[in-house]
Parts: C-alpha cells; sequence; structure tokens
C-alpha cells in the first residue's frame, strides 16, 4: 500500500488476469489452483509463477494432482511443503531447486480428503484440515510429518455427522494468552479446538435468551496496530470488521453467553448422593450495578433433559471473598451437571468441588 494510490486496477504485465482458487508462495514462485467448469470438476491443476515475478506465467509451468484421480479441492503451502487437498485424497511436494519445478514427495500421499475448499490451514508448524473420504466423514486431522493425526473423536464426530456438517466449512486459527486455537464455522455450528489444552468447545452467539449461529468466519493478525490486534469479521455481520479480544466481555455490546457441562460423573451403577457443591471462580468481576448469577442445572439421563435450574450470586463489583454454592441436589445413579451464565463481566471458573456420599443400588 503506497499512501495516494487507492482503487487502483489489479493488472497484469504478462497478459490476462490469472485465474485461481486458492494459492500460496514457495521459493520465489506464485501457486495457484487453477478453477475447471465447475461441479463436479473442480479441476486437477496448479500453476507457478517466474521466480520473483508474479506477473510471469508459462503456459507450461503447472504440475497436475496425479495420486488418485480424485478432483483438487484447494493448496496450501506450509514449511517449504505444497499440499495438494483432493476430495477423497491428499499428496505433499516440494519444490526441486536443481529444475526449479515442483516434484512429488513419495510415500506423502494420505488415503483421505478434505470436505471443504475454506477449511484447510497451517497452524503451529502443522496443517489442519476437516477431511473425509469414500467411508464417512467429516472428521479433524492434524498432519505429523505427512502422517494424518486424528484430533476428533467419537463425540465432536457424532454432532456433525448428525447436522449435517462439514461441506463449505471456513477455519481460521490465532493464538491469545498461551493458547492456540482452530476455529472452524459449520455456518449452522462452530467448534474450536485447543491445540495447547487438546480440548474441543462449541463457539454461539447469545441473542439475549438463547444461542445462535457463530457469526465469526475470518480472522487476522495486525502486529502492527497498538501492541497487536486480533481483527475478526463474519459472513452475517451486516459488513463489520471486529477487534476481539479475552479482555472484552461483550459481543458487539451485547451481551455474552456461556455453557459448560461436566463430564458424566457414575458409580458403577450405584447411588451418589450429593451434597454442598462449591464453585471456585473470580468473583465481584461485573464493573457496576446488580450481581451477576450463574445458573447450575442437572441432568439424570445422560444428557438428554436437563432439570432443576438453580442460581447462585457471583457478587458485586469488587466482592472478591465471595463463595459460590448450592444445596444438596438429590442422588442419581448418573449425572451431568452444568452451568451457564450470561452479561457483559470477566468470567474466569477454577474448580468444582461436590461433596458426596456413594451408596448400593
Amino acid at each position: 500500500y503506497t499512501t495516494g494510490l487507492t482503487n487502483l486496477p489489479y493488472s497484469s504485465a504478462g497478459g490476462a488476469l490469472v485465474t485461481a482458487k486458492t494459492g500460496g508462495y514457495l521459493d520465489g514462485s506464485f501457486y495457484v489452483q487453477r478453477p475447471a467448469g465447475g461441479s463436479p470438476d473442480l479441476g486437477r491443476q496448479v500453476n507457478y509463477s517466474a521466480v520473483n515475478d508474479g506477473t510471469s506465467w508459462a503456459g507450461l509451468d503447472f504440475i497436475t494432482k496425479e495420486g488418485a484421480a480424485d478432483y483438487l479441492q484447494s493448496i496450501l503451502i506450509d514449511a517449504e511443503i505444497l499440499y495438494l487437498f483432493g476430495t477423497e485424497t491428499v499428496e505433499a511436494w516440494q519444490n526441486n531447486p536443481t529444475t526449479g519445478r515442483p516434484v512429488r514427495i513419495p510415500g506423502a500421499m494420505a488415503k483421505y480428503g478434505s470436505i471443504s475448499r475454506w477449511g484447510p490451514l497451517a497452524m503451529n508448524g502443522k496443517v489442519y484440515l476437516v477431511g473425509g473420504d469414500a467411508q464417512g466423514g467429516p472428521v479433524a486431522y492434524r498432519i505429523d510429518n505427512s502422517t494424518p493425526t486424528r484430533i476428533s473423536t467419537h463425540a465432536e464426530e457424532e454432532q456433525w455427522n448428525a447436522a449435517g456438517l462439514g461441506v463449505n466449512c471456513i477455519s481460521y486459527s490465532y493464538m491469545e494468552e498461551g493458547h492456540i486455537f482452530w476455529v472452524i464455522n459449520f455456518g449452522a455450528q462452530a467448534w474450536a479446538w485447543d491445540e495447547t489444552s487438546k480440548k474441543w468447545s462449541k463457539r454461539m452467539c447469545w441473542s439475549g435468551s438463547a444461542f445462535t449461529p457463530y457469526l465469526t468466519y475470518y480472522h487476522t493478525y495486525i502486529p502492527e496496530w497498538g501492541s497487536g490486534k486480533h481483527i475478526t469479521a463474519g459472513n452475517l455481520l451486516n459488513g463489520n470488521v471486529y477487534e476481539s479480544s479475552v479482555n472484552f466481555y461483550d459481543d458487539g455490546g451485547s451481551d455474552l453467553g456461556w455453557r459448560v457441562a461436566i463430564p458424566y460423573r457414575y458409580n458403577g451403577g450405584n447411588y451418589i448422593y450429593f451434597g454442598l457443591m462449591t464453585l471456585e471462580m473470580e468473583t465481584g468481576t461485573v464493573p457496576s450495578g446488580a450481581a451477576p448469577t450463574i445458573t447450575r442445572d442437572y441432568s439424570d439421563d445422560r444428557g438428554k433433559n436437563f432439570i432443576q435450574p438453580t442460581t447462585a450470586s457471583i457478587g458485586v463489583h469488587d466482592d472478591t471473598s465471595l463463595r459460590v454454592q448450592w444445596f444438596p441436589a438429590g442422588a442419581s445413579r448418573g449425572r451431568v451437571w452444568r452451568l451457564a451464565g450470561a452479561g457483559q463481566y470477566k468470567v474466569a471458573l477454577i474448580d468444582l468441588e461436590c461433596d458426596e456420599g456413594l451408596g448400593a443400588t
């Protein structure tokens, strides 16, 4: 960008504009995935430019996905490796410094494909994608030294399959407070993988009374803006661009909603008697006004129905010594506890303790 040179049309000194779907940069050359006629033919060709000249493209400087006959979804370049993501397979290429042409890496091919053109990305020195093959999908993969590692579990995959998610998903990554996140927006749902803690979570917006689809699809980090800013946008955000931060406790001026379920508590089919429950958390974080509350409910039918919502105060501003507690809640052979809240204040959950007595059937 140069001051005063705005709104100029792009032009190519070498001739017509280069058409592309996805692209990258490797060893001085630009790479583009060439579009084909459209569905179902997505094409298999990747062209590359002259070295250090993105305006010069020779007609014979291209490679073709060749490991299998499936179509090419997208390409991605990371750590000097060119990945060709097909609809059913993935293959890896690298540049041959002697010839200046890319060549396939022997053995670097996986028998699964990418189910979305905009799903694959590189983060933390590895490549991630939402994949599938002729046997099914979607499955979340991380590529470790050309070897796919499945990072989603049957629980996430079952929810994705049941909701018909996967195709046309868009993903992005970011790092904040020591955690590296991969966010996959499927449209109806969005899921985030915390690579640091190895945990999945679902991301939603809060309407004031219910959770709604997550609107953030795109992200970039700009280190030159102040001390660095995370900039986000989405398909349904009315053209707005936002700064995102864990230090913001609102969603564009609206309340944030959250909910967390505790892993299933089970005693081999015997009764568990639940006594006093104490939530260790940071209290008194509301800036002003009335004290917010946290709602606790539970399910005794393995998470299908949640009952008995009960609230507990988390304190007015600066009430940092408050204890957040709930009274005894009966007995069950198996229970899932759940906590939820909404507002514009910091939420920092630390630990949950419950007095329990174990009994016979």
